[in-house]
């Protein structure tokens, strides 16, 4: 309700003598505040109005944003495809092709210094050359060892018997009898 601030003792133009001023003026008061009170309604009528009208507006245009999505996403991953299908292999292949044809011919620059291979086999060579002339001197000495065992084998008196061919075989006399280095006794000791 609007009130006012005016009253009808206010609205007096200061007594005057006919009534007919101060119920015009009453009257117009009351229409005032019958003007004023209905403006109020209407324009809280308005803001209810407004209000609902945004709000349906707010829900259609959140319904209409949501399906503008629905509709958008499909193409966008259709466009997505499309290019990646069509357009990534060409621009794959012109940035290969460039790429090959800007990149400079490489000359393998001369090694002067082998390789760690090359290093690894001659250690290899040497090695076993090593080994097999060990293996030879090892031979060499064992067959020498074998051959003074073989003549510290045979008794001195054999010895002699084959650098003296008078003798009699074995290294023995008559009786049989030999000496501790292989000589014969005269007295058969």
């Amino acid at each position: 309700m609007f009130f006012s601030k005016t009253d009808s003792a206010d609205l007096d133009t200061g007594g005057s003598a006919n009534g007919y001023s101060s119920a015009a003026a009453k009257n117009a008061a009351a229409a005032a505040r019958n003007a004023a009170a209905a403006a109020q309604v209407a324009a809280q009528n308005a803001a209810t109005a407004a209000t609902s009208y945004a709000q349906s507006a707010n829900l259609a245009s959140q319904s209409a944003v949501l399906g503008a999505r629905r509709w958008t996403a499909p193409q966008l991953e259709m466009i997505a495809d499309y290019a990646t299908n069509r357009f990534a292999p060409m621009l794959d292949a012109a940035l290969r092709s460039t790429a090959q044809r800007v990149r400079p011919v490489e000359v393998a620059p001369r090694r002067r210094v082998p390789s760690a291979v090359a290093w690894s086999l001659l250690g290899a060579a040497v090695l076993a050359a090593i080994g097999a002339a060990a293996a030879l001197v090892r031979y060499r000495y064992r067959t020498e060892m074998a051959t003074d065992m073989d003549e510290d084998m045979v008794s001195p008196a054999a010895r002699m018997d084959e650098s003296m061919p008078n003798a009699p075989a074995g290294g023995t006399s008559e009786s049989g009898e030999t000496s501790v280095n292989g000589r014969v006794s005269a007295t058969g000791w």
